[in-house]
């Protein structure tokens, strides 16, 4: 589910820690998760406000994968839950909080009593950590085992593709640049707070056109139907 989550839209881990069950809705377009914003320091400080949530339409395996994922939530952090009550009669906190939808699965006591101390972080003692989350989607690298063609340099096995949150991230920029989308777009889309965060993502599209282009110009043939596609006339070569 978190990695069919960063597949469609290039989640960050944090904004994956921070979601619920009640974020995942349906309407006539089809399946959508709202979806806290959390770049910029207003935006980090509102984290799960209704005006911070941004309505994100998911294809259908990634409906089906998160519709799993919130039936075993519940017993995924039993033993938190357990921790966490003990803690609460100590603090004399009565409403149990929410479940992330990826849960706090067995968070130390250590953990627990950090959140039971503030009260501005207590709502999200249940939610898992960005840093888990990022290592689960990692661990794909191996469970996987893509093939590399060449090396690459950020695994320590050369010899696999190497997944991340942040890997998928970037193939979603670039794919959107790809179909045509505009900075601002791109940047509305990845929870950019300015189009500079991804202009890179611009300079890689601009040379991979450049490679078609001299691709491209070095073949008669493609030439040929590039000039009939003008409107202009191709001639037989008489010699």
């Amino acid at each position: 589910a978190q990695f069919l989550i960063c597949r469609d839209w290039g989640l960050r881990p944090i904004q994956i820690a921070l979601l619920r069950a009640e974020d995942l809705g349906r309407d006539d377009l089809g399946p959508y998760l709202y979806v806290p914003s959390v770049k910029g320091a207003r935006r980090s400080r509102l984290r799960r406000s209704t005006s911070n949530l941004v309505k994100r339409y998911i294809s259908d395996d990634t409906d089906i994968a998160l519709r799993c994922q919130i039936e075993s939530a519940d017993k995924q952090c039993e033993r938190s839950k357990e921790r966490l009550y003990a803690l609460m009669k100590e603090f004399g906190i009565e409403k149990m909080p929410p479940i992330g939808l990826f849960p706090a699965q067995d968070a130390r006591r250590d953990r627990l009593l950090q959140f039971c101390r503030d009260v501005n972080i207590f709502e999200y003692v249940l939610h898992t950590q960005s840093n888990r989350i990022s290592r689960e989607i990692a661990s794909l690298t191996q469970i996987l085992s893509i093939p590399m063609s060449r090396t690459d340099l950020r695994m320590d096995n050369e010899n696999y593709m190497s997944v991340s949150a942040y890997r998928l991230r970037r193939t979603k920029g670039t794919s959107l640049v790809l179909s045509g989308h505009s900075q601002y777009e791109v940047a509305e889309a990845l929870d950019h707070s300015s189009i500079n965060s991804v202009s890179h993502y611009f300079q890689y599209s601009r040379d991979v056109h450049d490679f078609l282009n001299r691709t491209a110009s070095s073949s008669p043939a493609i030439m040929e139907a590039i000039n009939i596609w003008d409107g202009r006339l191709a001639e037989d070569d008489i010699a």
